[in-house]
């Protein structure tokens, strides 16, 4: 049975998707650029505290760009995170070295956006809901490599364009500046660890 202190460390892809508040888009737009991928990184520490659950904290970025007139595009947040893990079954009946976990995150947020041309630096703060589907093969007994699928939602109600901020969104917030609207979805190769572990 494992359970203990537990170490996670997933670097992957983030890729453009729609925000659920307001009209962001994930294409091209006539006379811009489209979106384009970029590093999505995690690292978090939790306590697994039977086979079937595991509690972590986390800082995880994504860093894709959403097209149109920006240049970069960034968001990091802080999370706490439960997983309910489904250790899946063998034909032997011995323990299973592959985990199924569904994850729930939520946190805080905030985005950074880049532009060439005024306003030169679009941000946005608020909370964070972040659901993840994580697949670990264990390869010793205290390691695995799995794979991580989650989407990062923002809801934030603190929005900035260059030195000024206020709480909802203004009329700055039209024709290409709708890019900044999304959200990202992320593809992760990940590395995990018992640290003590107790078998």
């Amino acid at each position: 049975m494992r359970h203990g202190i537990g170490l996670d460390v997933a670097i992957g892809l983030a890729l453009c998707q729609p925000a659920l508040l307001y009209a962001g888009v994930c294409r091209r737009q006539a006379g811009g650029r489209g979106p384009a991928p970029g590093v999505a990184l995690r690292l978090g520490a939790g306590w697994r505290f039977n086979p079937n659950w595991y509690l972590s904290g986390a800082w995880v970025r994504q860093a894709h760009r959403p097209g149109g007139s920006f240049a970069t595009g960034t968001s990091d947040a802080g999370m706490l995170a439960v997983r309910g893990i489904l250790p899946l079954a063998t034909p032997t009946g011995a323990d299973s070295r592959v985990d199924l976990g569904f994850e729930l995150g939520l946190g805080w947020s905030q985005r950074v956006l880049t532009r060439d041309v005024a306003p030169l630096q679009l941000s946005s703060s608020g909370a964070l809901v972040r659901p993840a589907l994580i697949l670990d093969g264990w390869i010793l007994a205290d390691f695995s490599i799995g794979l991580e699928f989650a989407t990062q939602l923002n809801f934030h109600w603190q929005h900035c364009v260059d030195a000024g901020c206020q709480p909802a969104p203004g009329d700055w917030v039209a024709s290409d500046l709708d890019r900044r609207w999304v959200d990202g979805f992320t593809i992760a190769l990940r590395l995990s660890g018992l640290v003590f572990p107790r078998l």
